[in-house]
């Protein structure tokens, strides 16, 4: 798992932060019509790490999904020109996973401010 972290964090990188939504099961699609809320990106943030913390962490395909969908999720809030949505997803997703798994945490966020 140590190797695949950087490479995951250097693919995180690109965009600042990530986010997951491994089970997310229409979340975006429901709110396509409706702006997002700051609060909505805090609830999606929450639930993305929530499915990262619970993903198989020895299975490093399993991990690599949730944080990949967790990106996916926060870039499309980029996309949508939700720049405040996005922020609020990052701090969300950060402040859950310091507290749902620490260790993982602390290897993913080790290097940002």
């Amino acid at each position: 798992m140590t190797r695949i972290i950087p490479l995951l964090l250097a693919f995180l990188a690109m965009t600042t932060a990530t986010s997951c939504s491994c089970n997310r099961s229409g979340d975006n699609e429901s709110g396509r019509d409706a702006p997002l809320t700051e609060e909505r990106a805090r609830q999606l943030g929450v639930a993305a790490a929530r499915a990262i913390a619970a993903s198989d962490h020895s299975d490093t395909l399993d991990l690599q999904r949730c944080i990949v969908d967790a990106h996916a999720t926060r870039s499309q809030m980029e996309l949508d020109g939700n720049h405040d949505a996005a922020v609020a997803f990052d701090q969300a997703l950060r402040d859950e996973l310091k507290q749902s798994d620490p260790a993982l945490a602390d290897e993913m966020f080790s290097s940002m401010p």
